[in-house]
């Protein structure tokens, strides 16, 4: 089986079987050197579709200073992956998962790179000037994303309960929330107090 059949197949098994994707994943115990080059080359291909969509539809002007500048939107990517890797493995390990970072790292990486599958389908719609149907492309990946997620926790954690799953996530991206509420908002101060002196 070429790598493209079995890139194929795991995009299909993703959707029609999420956890036992999930679990043959993480089956292939890939080491960890071999997980951050992943989650770097996910993070590059996710600026460089980034870029072309601005290219395409200009994003909102509050966002401008983060998209439109490349790298910092590559850190910006690579910041917000690693904190839900982190997030999603201590809280689970609060809850009683038994998951490792590599576990959890291998599911989320994954995700990522369905995702950007997604965006470049919704590009591609938006290309064909064809908004309607990027618009159902995206509320609908926004749905099954979580229910993929969702399944992807329960097996990285070893879980018997999407329901505990369910918490997890939403205890994880709740904290999330908080903290990049906080660091906005003393960046915003500090930039504030840079701009009087």
């Amino acid at each position: 089986m070429t790598s493209t059949e079995v890139l194929t197949l795991f995009i299909y098994l993703s959707i029609k079987n999420p956890a036992r994707a999930a679990r043959r994943l993480i089956d292939f115990r890939i080491t960890r050197q071999m997980l951050w080059c992943g989650l770097i080359l996910v993070a590059i291909l996710n600026t460089l579709t980034q870029q072309f969509s601005n290219f395409m539809v200009p994003g909102p002007p509050l966002l401008s200073g983060i998209t439109d500048m490349a790298f910092i939107y590559f850190l910006f990517v690579i910041g917000g992956l690693l904190s839900i890797v982190f997030a999603i493995y201590f809280v689970g390990r609060t809850f009683g998962g038994q998951g490792s970072i590599n576990d959890v790292m291998v599911v989320i990486i994954w995700l990522q790179f369905l995702r950007l599958l997604v965006q470049i389908l919704v590009l591609f719609f938006l290309f064909f000037k064809l908004p309607t149907l990027s618009l159902l492309v995206v509320l609908a990946a926004t749905i099954f994303g979580f229910w993929i997620l969702t399944h992807f926790v329960n097996q990285a954690h070893s879980f018997e309960s999407l329901g505990k799953s369910v918490l997890i996530l939403v205890a994880s991206f709740g904290g999330l929330l908080v903290a990049w509420s906080l660091l906005a908002s003393i960046v915003g101060f500090g930039l504030m107090g840079t701009t009087r002196v």
